[in-house]
């Protein structure tokens, strides 16, 4: 019997002990874990932890690829089949009998192609129409200067003399290779050509080239 007293008397004695450590243990996980919260929301207020848009936004751009590459390789200039097929149709037309659709195809032909080249110079040279004779040299003028100087002096012996006008303005003002032997046709243009209006056309372009 004295025993159990004693027990419950030891019981009695320590329990306000007990829940004065409990309660005191309590308070100071509280406040540990209130100090942890400012902590947080300060470093979230200075960008130290992003919060969880910014980490959905960052996993999201590190999924997008990066701007300007591609896992496949394009082409910049995208095909233009109209061109093309006015291109085509033009190689076909530049030999036709119809003065309409040899003009108009004088202009769809390119002037950095070879081949092409080669046709205009053919039109230059036997076409029956002097107004598409001049057309060609008035387009060959906008090609490059070494492409098309032989073109052009060739048209300084064509018949008819508008084209020799023509070809003689344009060279005139070109940055032609070998200026001596085009200024030697000038010359010999002014001094025989039979067209007045011609002769005053070779001086002219003598002058432009001094």
């Amino acid at each position: 019997m004295k025993v159990k007293n004693r027990m419950i008397l030891s019981i009695v004695i320590t329990l306000p002990f007990l829940l004065s450590a409990c309660q005191q243990d309590a308070t100071e996980s509280e406040s540990s874990s209130s100090t942890a919260s400012k902590k947080i929301i300060l470093q979230q207020n200075d960008g130290a932890v992003p919060n969880a848009s910014e980490n959905s936004d960052a996993q999201m751009s590190s999924l997008k690829p990066a701007r300007g590459r591609s896992s496949a390789t394009y082409s910049s200039e995208p095909i233009d089949f109209i061109e093309e097929e006015n291109l085509a149709e033009a190689r076909i037309n530049i030999t036709s009998s119809d003065d309409d659709l040899r003009m108009e195809a004088v202009y769809n032909l390119t002037l950095d192609d070879a081949n092409d080249l080669h046709l205009l110079e053919n039109v230059l040279l036997t076409d029956p129409n002097p107004e598409i004779r001049e057309e060609v040299v008035m387009y060959l003028a906008e090609g490059d200067p070494a492409s098309v100087e032989p073109l052009l002096i060739k048209a300084l012996n064509d018949p008819h003399s508008s084209v020799i006008i023509a070809a003689l303005d344009w060279l005139s003002v070109m940055d032609i290779g070998d200026k001596s032997a085009v200024t030697t046709k000038f010359k010999q243009i002014a001094a025989t050509h039979y067209d007045e209006e011609v002769k005053e056309a070779a001086e002219m372009a003598l002058e432009m080239m001094e």
